[in-house]
């Protein structure tokens, strides 16, 4: 073990808005005891998402509870079993499941999301495409997107960890997929790494961000025949842009918010009054969660591995080492600057 200390990422102040990295501190705690009926795990990888936004701020945190100054920071994780007194769980199984910012943590089972078989896929693979990115995309397009082919399928953060799943799924459905991002680059990276079709950015060459009607435009002519399913990762003016264009029976998945998640607790998010629209056009518009999945994430581990197997699926990862820059890792993801899957690398 880790010269027998658990170094653990701690919640030193909850942020007044984008999470920084002076947020945390790290402390080595002890390693906790293995009971009957559960097992020790040591953490493997970190994966940060934009989720965790909503964990540092208490008040807005209605779906889970959130976390406090002096908690340990929420997180999933791919983890090894090192010690086991659980019936169902043998030393160097690899789970991947809420474990938190540390070195060290119990587990009785209840906390794993999937098992991790490395003869399917390389291990960095359960963290990203197999974890919460590569769940959110599957069960986002199967429950609520159902793309069909021919379709067109807007997607908004187009090459991160979830957009460029999302592209890649729908599109080995037979969907036309359309992707928004931040820049030029990822616009390359999007047509070139993952598939798409079309790409655009929400910013012009000087760093500015089109107003709504100037992006609704930019979104026409990348999708002329309109938009039947839009996976919105963003909300804000993105989102308010392309309301002009949906079709008939449209289905929106609304999966995040970064867009506005500069707003403090309490503070508005206010949008289009857009009930008239939704009625005349019969248009689905649905919030969603991967943690409603969770119970049935492994039904998703054999299609998404098939996609890979047949070369319709690219997943990328963006590794930092050391857990002590996990916030760090956090940080750079919510600000964009991660290539693929921002996760980090600990044992």
């Amino acid at each position: 073990m880790n010269a027998m200390i658990n170094r653990q990422v701690i919640v030193d102040n909850l942020p007044a808005g984008l999470p920084e990295a002076s947020n945390f501190r790290m402390e080595n705690g002890e390693i906790p005891v293995c009971g009957e009926g559960q097992f020790l795990a040591r953490c493997l990888y970190i994966s940060v998402d934009p989720y965790m936004v909503g964990r540092l701020k208490v008040s807005s945190a209605a779906y889970t509870a959130g976390v406090e100054p002096g908690d340990v920071m929420q997180c999933y994780t791919v983890s090894e079993i090192i010690e086991s007194k659980h019936a169902d769980y043998k030393v160097g199984d690899k789970v991947y499941g809420s474990y938190n910012m540390q070195d060290y943590a119990i587990g009785d089972g209840s906390e794993v999301i999937v098992r991790v078989d490395t003869d399917l896929l390389p291990l960095e693979a359960w963290q990203g495409l197999m974890g919460m990115a590569g769940q959110t995309a599957y069960w986002g397009l199967e429950t609520i997107g159902q793309p069909k082919e021919g379709e067109t399928v807007l997607v908004s953060a187009a090459v991160g960890s979830v957009g460029s799943l999302v592209g890649q799924i729908a599109k080995a459905r037979g969907a036309r997929v359309v992707g928004i991002t931040s820049s030029a680059d990822k616009c390359k990276q999007a047509l070139e790494t993952f598939g798409y079709d079309a790409a655009i950015t929400y910013r012009d060459t000087d760093g500015r961000a089109f107003t709504p009607t100037e992006l609704t435009a930019k979104i026409k002519e990348a999708c002329p025949d309109g938009i039947d399913v839009y996976f919105d990762n963003t909300g804000g003016d993105i989102s308010e842009a392309a309301w002009p264009l949906y079709n008939l029976r449209a289905r929106i998945i609304i999966c995040g918010r970064i867009a506005v998640s500069h707003l403090k607790p309490g503070e508005p998010d206010i949008g289009l009054r857009d009930q008239g629209f939704m009625i005349a056009s019969r248009i689905r518009k649905e919030g969603f969660l991967v943690f409603d999945h969770w119970h049935k994430a492994a039904e998703a581990v054999g299609p998404l591995a098939a996609l890979v197997k047949e070369g319709k699926l690219n997943y990328q990862t963006d590794v930092m080492e050391g857990i002590e820059n996990a916030p760090l890792a956090f940080e750079r993801m919510l600000r964009g600057h991660n290539v693929g899957k921002q996760i980090v690398k600990v044992a």
